[in-house]
């Protein structure tokens, strides 16, 4: 499947064709737009379409993901009302064993996030495969941005008498959404190899962060802002959050695929194997040996990242059930503990960055991840119901440590490949950020249904950083990191799979393969193993 060979699959820029090597050459050479105006230099990418799309799918996509938010509180209080535990006073009472539809309407989120977490591990190796060997990489994802669009839109009617169905609704939401998130990811390797170096790559990524980051911020201000207006429940506060989402994500959906180009695949199925979906297993699978046998560095940071990364994953869905149920927050009052997760993001992202440089990323995922483990145990004992304070300052902690997670695990990641093969690993690492995403919710839903106190929940995501601390364990001192960088792996998983289609001389504007050309980037990332 496409995960471990995301790189090249368009075909090459045509020499005889000026467009594309003017849009490079507009990139490197006139950062500021088609005008040379110094208005909105960020947001312009260099004319580059591929990252103008993304960048507007990713803004679009912060709004879709803080939308669950106010609709998984919905949803646990719709539960809880048909189950006959909310009180008087129309609060929840957690102490309340009723079922509903079998369950406890505390496992209702975790089990929607379970249950769209295990179909995409298991269809993300397909969509891997479909980027590779066929051609309809743009028209999937734009079928499924329309799906997703489509569902925002009915799930506006959530209310007493819709809520169940809407919750197999939301399985198939995120579902769609990894997928879409999947599919927008893998034109990335194609910006860095055809249109720009690496150093202007790094810029544009940082920009694609700022607009995933203003879109949710901005989503989250208006929705409890808002809410807080009209003094709305929660129920309300998730009917309005969906219609401004649907809105907001079919703009920035249609924006950003008019700018994503049609793709030509750049291997095709050999007649030895006829099934496109077991194509991307096979191809998985043959990742993971050449991995086993030729990088131990590799392969632990990748069994820590499967881990790690379902832990963080985890924590919207679990932290909603827990301030809804334990904490008795309502919809406003948990958008505003996202609210402050997200403040705390900045600053823990600019240390996650500091402390990768000052000692190194491997010592700074170590210290993250005890930290992780502290602040998620410690969220156990004190944040109880009456304690809401700490409920906001939960969220900021929690913001604070994720970002400083993703940018410690991604400078790890960029450093311990060897030069060049960044794009060639790209698509696998993808896969493995959500391979075990089902995992924590199911974990907290078991605990829940066991009849253990609500709050112990967040051991499920204890139990995930432990495993990942202990894959960490695995990985050699950084200077053995930094000297394994150095050669490079031999990934020919296509070798008995497929054969190079007639059309695809792969060729970049000066005549050489992408392999043989320079890595404009090894002077940077040299320094920064020094």
């Amino acid at each position: 499947m496409g995960f471990s060979t995301l790189n090249g699959e368009r075909a090459p820029p045509d020499e005889n064709n000026d467009t594309s090597k003017d849009i490079k050459v507009k990139a490197l050479e006139d950062p500021k737009g088609d005008d040379g105006k110094k208005c909105c230099e960020f947001a312009r990418f260099g004319g580059v379409d591929k990252a103008q799309g993304y960048a507007l799918v990713g803004f679009g996509a912060g709004s879709a993901v803080m939308s669950g938010v106010f609709l998984s509180a919905a949803f646990i209080y719709l539960a809880s009302v048909e189950a006959g535990c909310v009180d008087e006073n129309d609060e929840i009472d957690n102490e309340c064993d009723n079922r509903v539809y079998g369950f406890r309407p505390a496992a209702l989120v975790t089990n929607i996030t379970a249950m769209a977490g295990l179909l995409a591990a298991i269809f993300m190796p397909f969509m891997g495969a479909l980027v590779d060997y066929t051609p309809y990489r743009k028209r999937a994802g734009m079928c499924v941005a329309v799906a997703v669009v489509i569902i925002q839109g009915v799930q506006i009617g959530t209310n007493s008498n819709t809520w169940f169905i809407m919750g197999f609704f939301q399985a198939l939401a995120l579902t769609l959404l990894e997928i879409h998130y999947f599919l927008t990811v893998s034109y990335l390797p194609d910006i860095v190899r055809y249109d720009v170096d690496h150093d202007t790559m790094t810029k544009f990524s940082q920009g694609f962060l700022g607009f995933q980051f203003t879109g949710q911020l901005l989503y989250l201000i208006l929705v409890v802002g808002i809410s807080i207006v009209f003094d709305w429940d929660t129920v309300s506060t998730a009917q309005f959050g969906q219609g401004l989402g649907t809105i907001w994500i079919a703009i920035c959906y249609y924006l950003g695929w008019q700018r994503f180009p049609h793709v030509e695949p750049k291997h095709k199925l050999s007649s030895n194997h006829h099934s496109l979906f077991l194509a991307g297993f096979r191809q998985n699978w043959k990742t993971c040996v050449r991995i086993h046998e030729q990088s131990k560095t590799l392969q632990w940071f990748l069994i820590f990242v499967c881990f790690m990364e379902a832990g963080t994953s985890a924590i919207i869905p679990v932290a909603v059930t827990y301030l809804s149920r334990v904490m008795d927050f309502n919809g406003t009052e948990i958008g505003l503990a996202f609210v402050c997760a997200l403040i705390g993001s900045i600053p823990g992202a600019v240390f996650g960055g500091w402390l990768s440089r000052v000692t190194n990323p491997l010592n700074s995922l170590r210290l993250n991840g005890l930290t992780n483990i502290f602040v998620t145990t410690a969220g156990c004992v004190i944040m109880t119901e009456g304690n809401d304070h700490f409920g906001y300052i939960w969220g900021f902690l929690w913001g604070f440590i994720l970002c400083w997670f993703y940018s410690s695990e991604q400078i790890f990641y960029a450093l311990c490949l060897p030069t060049g093969q960044d794009s060639e690993l790209s698509g696998f690492f993808v896969f493995c950020t959500i391979a075990l995403v089902w995992l924590p919710p199911l974990l907290f839903s078991i605990v829940v249904e066991s009849g253990i106190e609500e709050r112990w929940g967040l051991t499920a995501l204890v139990v995930c950083q432990v495993l990942g601390m202990l894959a960490l364990l695995g990985i050699p001192k950084w200077s053995q990191v930094v000297e394994g960088a150095k050669r490079s792996l031999v990934l020919d998983v296509h070798d008995d799979d497929v054969v190079p289609p007639n059309n695809a001389p792969n060729t970049s504007e000066t005549g050489k393969t992408p392999a043989d050309e320079p890595d404009p980037d090894t002077t940077t990332k040299d320094e920064f193993q020094q």
